[in-house]
């Protein structure tokens, strides 16, 4: 197996799939979704990291 290739610059977006980057799209455009995401997956999180 050869060494690791460095992929410098690389974004995310450059390999993602087109359907996913336009549903990413749609979803950035409601107002307030990732607040109420990020408020609901807090717990979770923080349960995840302390079972760890």
């Amino acid at each position: 197996m050869p060494g690791k290739t460095l992929l410098l610059g690389l974004q995310a977006d450059q390999f993602r799939h087109p359907l996913d980057l336009e549903a990413t799209r749609v979803l950035k455009q409601l107002p307030g979704l990732d607040v109420m995401v990020r408020l609901a997956m807090a717990p979770l999180a923080e349960q995840f990291f302390l079972s760890g």
